[in-house]
């Protein structure tokens, strides 16, 4: 299909985060297969450039992150 956006980088990633407006944003399937366009680091970066920083929790593959609004400051794995 035509059209069908399968992967993003880290500017649509942001972009999308922006149109959506969550209150958390987890990121999964990053690092699931090897055509992804852009690293993890790179969202994260433009995240923070982006003045979302405070709304971004990161989890570590089989770990659990608490989705409630956050206080301030990115969690980290």
């Amino acid at each position: 299909m035509l059209g069908l956006t399968v992967t993003m980088d880290d500017r649509q990633g942001v972009d999308l985060v922006r149109l959506l407006g969550p209150a958390v944003t987890v990121p999964v399937h990053h690092d699931d297969y090897g055509v992804f366009r852009s690293p993890l680091s790179d969202f994260v970066s433009r995240h923070a450039e982006a003045d979302l920083a405070d709304t971004l929790r990161l989890v570590e593959r089989g770990a659990t992150v608490d989705l409630g609004k956050p206080a301030g400051g990115s969690s980290a794995p």
